[in-house]
């Protein structure tokens, strides 16, 4: 594992990052589970990032086509939050219509759903 992924607390059990670093680093600490792990959040999220992505453009996209929601649903997001900001924003770019749809996803989203 990556030095930057490693939990905060293993890195100092291992010596490779000091004790007086992390107490300043975590007085608060909030755990984030993966997005995978909330879908409860995911339809809010996945909308406000195609909304950022709509601004100062002309052209609007209002939304995801209903089988697009299913392909979201059923994928794993290892990338979590970056990887769907970076999903919505290909589709944004690639989108000609008002909805996402399943042909303007990554190839990479879709050859990952297999």
């Amino acid at each position: 594992m990556s030095d930057s992924l490693r939990p905060l607390a293993e890195a100092v059990a291992g010596d490779h990052f000091t004790e007086r670093c992390y107490q300043l680093l975590t007085e608060l600490v909030i755990p984030i589970p993966p997005l995978r792990q909330r879908m409860d959040d995911f339809d809010l999220l996945a909308q406000d990032m195609l909304e950022q992505h709509n601004r100062d453009r002309d052209a609007q996209v209002i939304g995801f086509a209903p089988d697009v929601w299913s392909a979201f649903r059923k994928y794993s997001w290892p990338g979590n939050q970056g990887e769907l900001r970076a999903v919505i924003e290909e589709a944004r770019a690639a989108c000609t219509g008002k909805l996402i749809t399943t042909d303007d996803l990554p190839f990479r989203f879709r050859t990952g759903q297999e």
